[in-house]
């Protein structure tokens, strides 16, 4: 969810609360739905004193990390290990094979030395 611009009220920022109000979110709710740690939200907010409008800026330069963390391992698991369990398998049946070549050469090569 963007917290400026797209998306149900996204030109205005306006959103409904569960009473029915209209309303913006504050930057605090805003960071929660980006993942924001609540440590972290509280530090800006109580520590940091920085305003709203630094507040909404750094959440919209973010990206959710959670999202994030879903997108890195669905492409783990779903795209990049397939290729790499393939290409190990590929090396594994091709090293297989010559060892298996490797061992009939020798096989060969020592019952000429017996005849």
């Amino acid at each position: 969810m963007k917290t400026w611009g797209q998306g149900p009220g996204g030109a205005t920022a306006l959103y409904r609360d569960s009473r029915g109000r209209v309303r913006r979110l504050s930057p605090w709710e805003a960071m929660k739905t980006h993942s924001f740690p609540d440590d972290f939200i509280s530090y800006l907010r109580d520590t940091a004193r920085i305003s709203w409008e630094e507040a909404y800026r750094l959440c919209g330069n973010s990206i959710p990390i959670l999202t994030l963390r879903g997108v890195v391992e669905h492409l783990v698991t779903s795209v990049i290990k397939p290729q790499v369990m393939a290409e190990v398998s590929a090396a594994a049946r091709s090293h297989r094979e010559a060892r298996e070549l490797a061992a009939s050469e020798r096989e060969e090569a020592a019952r000429r030395q017996r005849a």
